[in-house]
């Protein structure tokens, strides 16, 4: 089963006790699971708290509290040469749901338009986007310095502005409506986002820490630590291998060619410990199979990038702090590595997510075609949960 293309972040109201790689999820697990995979396919990093960056992020960046670019600015969205990325509109350059500061949007990614959205204050955040129409939203106050509107780039902001130009009015404009109680309160609309991609993320965690493993890890040879695969998971299209921090802590990890662009597959490394050193040295072709590797910590709350990753990294629980660079997708509770994150962004199987029956029937349905999914969901009984987030997702393109 391949990804599916869900434009919607749909919310867990519960959290059902996770399946097992060989049992169906309840329709509540599967669709917000799906609704993570959607969010960690087209995000290059998300953050429920804040983010402190001092290095850059290649893709799109989501963060619900505050961004600070430590004075640089940091650039984000500067694309890679060689990373496919899967472009979606509904996923903007950059979404802030505290205040932001510091930070330049560029358009490396090849988008056709620009989109940078901030709840609270913004100050020094800049877009770099040549011809490509660009719109930045702010809900607080907005500082002008160094922003250089025109035609194609333009700023709308719900509190005041300082160090506007006279010559830069007709395209910074205020619209009270974005400012918190208005009837487009950006830092609210944001805030709801945020409680989702929570939700939806932290199911998909627990799902994927609870499947049965499928590999094991062999390290009683520290410079050639690698991973065994059942005959079930060479057939199938995805592997499970549980592993615990320490084995993380150091030694040389030899990545597999099991899970590649190519072929498609996905490997989930489940991460057991609530304190992780990420020291382990990764060899091998990273550039081909970081793509379809999850490094997933169920329990940390502490991650420290002492190397190079390859792979995405959820860890919803986790703050994340480091000095080397990630390459992959990377979802954590707050934010502040020295490391770039790099595209590019999950793009592996989802076979590990087994799809409710359809009307109690049995087997496993395939993807639905999104004509489908309103009458889908209404059958599981979620329509509110839809609508809610359909709302959210309304109000924050409307701005």
């Amino acid at each position: 089963m391949r990804k599916l293309g869900l434009g919607i972040a749909f919310v867990a109201t519960a959290l059902c006790a996770p399946a097992s790689a060989t049992n169906t999820l309840t329709a509540q697990q599967y669709w917000s699971a799906m609704g993570g995979l959607k969010a960690m396919e087209k995000l290059n990093l998300l953050t429920f708290g804040n983010a402190t960056l001092h290095s850059d992020v290649e893709g799109k960046v989501f963060v619900g509290g505050n961004l600070d670019g430590n004075n640089a600015p940091v650039a984000i969205g500067n694309g890679t040469k060689g990373q496919a990325y899967l472009h979606d509109p509904i996923y903007r350059s950059l979404t802030v749901g505290g205040n932001a500061s510091n930070v330049q949007v560029n358009n490396g990614i090849g988008l056709s338009n620009i989109q940078a959205v901030v709840g609270g204050n913004a100050a020094g955040v800049q877009i770099n986007n040549g011809s490509t129409a660009a719109s930045l939203r702010v809900g607080g106050n907005f500082d002008a310095q160094n922003f250089n509107p025109n035609a194609t780039k333009t700023v709308k902001y719900g509190g005041t502005v300082v160090n506007q130009q006279a010559q830069d009015t007709p395209y910074e404009t205020q619209d009270t409506t974005l400012h918190a109680g208005g009837t487009a309160d950006l830092k609210a609309a944001i805030a709801g986002v945020t409680s989702s991609y929570q939700s939806e993320l932290t199911t998909l965690s627990q799902i994927m820490g609870a499947l049965t493993p499928n590999a094991t890890l062999v390290s009683s040879d520290t410079n050639n630590i690698h991973f065994n695969f059942t005959a079930d998971a060479n057939n199938g299209s995805f592997a499970i291998a549980n592993i615990t921090a320490s084995q993380l802590s150091s030694g040389t990890f030899n990545l597999p060619n099991y899970a590649t662009s190519t072929n498609g597959k996905t490997l989930i490394i489940n991460v057991s410990g609530a304190s992780v050193a990420f020291g382990a040295n990764e060899v091998g072709n990273g550039s081909l199979v970081q793509q379809n590797i999850i490094w997933n910590f169920v329990d940390a709350t502490t991650i420290a990038v002492n190397t190079a990753v390859y792979g995405s990294i959820l860890a919803p629980k986790a703050k994340i702090t480091g000095n080397s660079p990630i390459n992959g997708s990377v979802v954590a509770k707050i934010f502040q590595s020295n490391g770039e994150v790099h595209l590019g962004t999950f793009n592996g199987s989802t076979g590990f997510l087994v799809a409710p029956p359809p009307n109690g029937g049995g087997g496993t349905p395939g993807v639905p075609e999104p004509a489908s999914w309103m009458t889908m969901l209404m059958g599981f009984g979620i329509i509110g949960s839809l609508i809610r987030s359909r709302r959210r997702t309304e109000r924050l393109a409307a701005a």
